[in-house]
Order: structure tokens, then sequence, then C-alpha cells
């Protein structure tokens, strides 16, 4: 490692998380400014666990949410499942069905889930459903 050079990259150089984080800050910030709804699927897809969680709280912060703006994604990070980070009635599963439709529901409408139970580990152990189905045994020949 050299010490004391600077090399200036063009977006496309980037890598696909930095290039994702840029592509969505701007319209970010335009929501909580204006109190929009942002709707991303797979939010966590090429960005770091502890970035995305930052990005949560953006919204959930009422001093930078003054507008009251809604973020709705969806994730595949089990990190994310956190009550410290998420109310139980803002995390919803979805599971596939046989018949290739889908149910969703929300982890509220699990009695019983304390404030201070790892909402990962159950989810991991299949308390919630939600979880695939992995068939086969997946050998190569």
């Amino acid at each position: 490692m050299v010490l004391g050079i600077n090399y200036r990259f063009e977006l496309d150089e980037e890598s696909e998380g930095t290039q994702k984080f840029f592509g969505i800050l701007c319209p970010w910030i335009e929501a909580l400014i204006n109190g929009y709804t942002v709707v991303i699927n797979e939010l966590d897809m090429r960005l770091h666990t502890l970035l995305v969680k930052k990005l949560i709280e953006m919204f959930l912060d009422s001093n930078i949410n003054k507008n009251n703006a809604q973020l709705i994604f969806s994730t595949h990070d089990t990190n994310l499942l956190d009550s410290n980070l998420l109310r139980r009635d803002q995390i919803w599963f979805t599971e596939k069905k046989e018949d290739k439709s889908t149910d969703l529901y929300s982890l509220y409408d699990f009695g019983g889930v304390r404030k201070n139970i790892s909402i990962e580990k159950g989810y991991l152990q299949g308390k919630y459903g939600a979880i695939p189905v992995l068939k086969g045994d997946w050998l190569w020949d």
C-alpha cells in the first residue's frame, strides 16, 4: 500500500455496492425531505448490513424523517430481523405455497414474541415460517 497517492475513480469503476448506494441516495434524501414513500426490492443486495441498518434508521428517526416518509422494502438479510431496529408490526414475511401463490403475514400475528427475544434466531429455526424449502441432495457429477 502506497500512502499519499490519490486516485480518482469514475462511478462505473466503483463496486456494485457503491454504485447502488449512490443510485438510491438522492431519491432516499428526497423522500425524507418531502415525506414520500420509498419501495425497494431487496434493499440489502450489494450493500453491507450496517449500511442498510443506518439507511433504515434514517426513516425511523423523527429528527431526520420530519415529514413521515415511509420505507417499504424486501430483504433476505436476517440480521435486519432485530427488535432493536424494527417493531413486530413492521416485520412481514412471505411464504410461497405449493400452488405457487404467496402468503403475506406479520410477525405481530405471532403471539408471545417478546421484545428481548432474537427474532432472527426464531426465524432461522422456522418458528415464523417463510423458510425456503431446499429439496434434493444437491450433488453434481
